[in-house]
């Protein structure tokens, strides 16, 4: 798991300090408080084997990079004079990765890519260079090429094809809604790997006439008791939203996800159906839980949750942040245990 991150430099933060990660981490706090550039950041963290990561955050927020300012908004008031680093733990390994821009003209590039052909062109992008440290010490580096005339193309140097210290993640934004299009493909890797039993479980702890799921004419079809199973769809938003993050829990076993905006597009009275079924899936697949809020039901429905589980030792796995920006550009982090959590949502002191 990530046990600490340290965020100099990116987009809107200046400084971040995160210590005492937990399996269970809900960020807090204001609209544009840096939230989102939060989650984006242990994204690239975990993704110095994925150097087009860099790019899949601005697609996230559709940002297409056609010229060379779009790319300086990775930079703290896009000032590309210092780095961005992204630097903490995940498990017993230290990870470091540096991200610098630069410009280039296309005659300078090697012949070999032919795709560059425009001569008086000038060409930007970003130097990535990444420090791992276990018992030893490596060091490596990826370079992102982008061409103002061929703004959907980036060429990608010196990516590594395969890392010892991979980590699988799962990235659900607020820009996707999480309609569940990836249904039918993730299920059916669950069922290609005989877990679809573990998958029903979690949702009979949502919907109990669930009696099994299977995939057919390119849909999620359930058994609910009726003389033919229905599309997973009539179960409403709420179960098809719990399933789409379960599924993708399941695809980043032993790893990490990331969600934006928690609660978009779900009713306040499905905030406990969604969290018991986080909570279920985080413990049958080991992954580690990175979610950002501010919704208070969804708050209060998560105290409740961990309150009345069995097991004590979730209490303990359980973190909150309040992120505050201050006028330096630092964000200050304040740290809640569940005790404490509990404690300001009871006594409702103002927590987000």
């Amino acid at each position: 798991m990530i046990s600490n991150i340290h965020i100099h430099h990116f987009r809107g933060i200046k400084e971040a300090v995160f210590e005492n990660l937990g399996q269970f981490n809900l960020f807090l706090g204001h609209n544009n408080c840096g939230k989102s550039t939060v989650l984006d950041a242990l994204l690239l963290f975990i993704s110095h084997d994925h150097p087009e990561a860099l790019v899949s955050i601005q697609n996230i927020r559709q940002l297409s990079i056609k010229k060379s300012d779009d790319v300086k908004l990775y930079f703290y008031q896009m000032d590309t004079e210092a780095p961005i680093v992204i630097e903490g733990k995940y498990g017993d390994i230290y990870k470091s990765e540096s991200v610098s821009y630069f410009e280039t003209h296309a005659d300078k590039m090697e012949q070999s890519r032919g795709n560059l052909k425009n001569k008086d062109n000038i060409l930007f992008g970003l130097n990535i260079s990444y420090k791992i440290e276990d018992d030893s010490e490596y060091e490596f580096s990826a370079r992102l090429t982008f061409d103002p005339q061929k703004p959907q193309e980036v060429l990608i140097d010196n990516k590594i094809d395969a890392s010892p210290w991979h980590v699988n993640c799962s990235y659900l934004t607020s820009a996707t809604g999480h309609e569940g299009d990836n249904d039918y493909e993730g299920f059916s890797q669950v069922l290609k790997e005989k877990q679809e039993p573990r998958i029903v479980k979690i949702l009979q702890q949502i919907e109990p006439s669930i009696k099994d799921v299977v995939v057919a004419d390119d849909r999620v079809m359930v058994d609910i008791g009726l003389q033919q199973r229905v599309p997973i769809q009539v179960l409403g938003d709420g179960i098809r939203k719990v399933l789409n993050i379960v599924l993708a829990m399941y695809l980043c076993k032993n790893g990490v996800i990331l969600i934006d905006e928690l609660e978009n597009g779900l009713h306040y009275s499905s905030m406990p159906v969604l969290w018991k079924a986080i909570i279920a899936a985080a413990h049958d697949f080991k992954v580690q839980v990175f979610c950002t809020t501010h919704n208070i039901e969804s708050l209060n429905a998560a105290k409740e949750v961990i309150r009345e589980y069995e097991d004590e030792t979730l209490k303990d796995a359980w973190r909150a942040f309040t992120l505050k920006k201050v006028d330096d550009g630092t964000l200050r982090v304040y740290t809640h245990t569940y005790e404490q959590y509990e404690y300001l949502l009871n006594s409702e002191r103002e927590i987000r």
